[in-house]
């Protein structure tokens, strides 16, 4: 990578993770976190019930595993607007920067929805590709239809 590359890319940023308990397996380095799970990365926050941490081969986390009823996460992208996800598990890979959602998976940003049973979202390209039963819906006023939408679903329980 040249030095103009690496002058445009910007710092790593930290990950915090929270929740009401937790544990460590000493020998393996894995985390468990239960009650009120959160991760927050830059403008990147993730809620879940439980999270279990993986690490890679150099001892570091590389991976969370969370669970839910639903998880969600949400972020603000480049040019100010939201996305939202919920699902029923996420598997959220640091070192790729991708979050994946299995079952019941919805995404929702300011063109519209996008569901599956599985869906993969890059969060440093903002692509998303759908697996099981892929349903798209785009709202024909999209930005303000959509600002509504993630309002009115902002905490709310149902699939």
């Amino acid at each position: 990578m040249t030095q103009a590359a690496l002058a445009d890319d910007p710092p790593a940023l930290p990950i915090e993770i929270f929740g009401d308990n937790g544990r460590l397996d000493v020998p393996t380095g894995a985390y468990v976190l239960t009650g009120n799970v959160r991760i927050l990365r830059g403008t990147l926050t993730v809620t879940a019930d439980e999270a279990r941490s993986f690490n890679g081969e150099d001892g570091r986390i590389a991976r969370v595993e969370l669970y839910g009823n639903p998880t969600r996460w949400d972020d603000v992208l480049e040019d100010g607007s939201e996305v939202r996800g919920r699902s029923d598990q996420i598997l959220y890979d640091f070192t790729t920067n991708l979050i994946t959602m299995l079952g019941n998976a919805e995404i929702q940003n300011v063109q519209g929805e996008f569901s599956g049973q599985q869906l993969v979202y890059d969060l440093d390209t903002q692509s998303l590709v759908g697996d099981g039963g892929v349903r798209l819906l785009i709202e024909p006023d999209t930005a303000e239809a959509a600002t509504e939408r993630l309002q009115s679903n902002d905490g709310d329980g149902d699939g």
